[in-house]
């Protein structure tokens, strides 16, 4: 998923709900982008929450609109 905030990013990280994105083990961490593992989506309100934070980034950022 894609954040925008990194309080989110950083309340993500710290509660080990999601790792950070690294493309292979050398490559720098991609800072907007958090990994969540398989048993997130047993979770669905914690997801549903991640989700829509993703979602509003997308949607309310200039450079990701069409």
């Amino acid at each position: 998923m894609l954040f925008r905030s990194e309080t989110d990013r950083d309340q993500l990280f710290r509660s080990k709900q999601a790792k950070k994105l690294r493309y292979f083990p050398k490559a720098p961490i991609k800072k907007q982008y958090a990994l969540f593992p398989k048993s997130f989506s047993k979770d669905i309100a914690s997801a549903k929450t991640w989700i829509e934070r993703s979602v509003a980034f997308v949607v309310d950022d200039k450079d990701f609109r069409a």
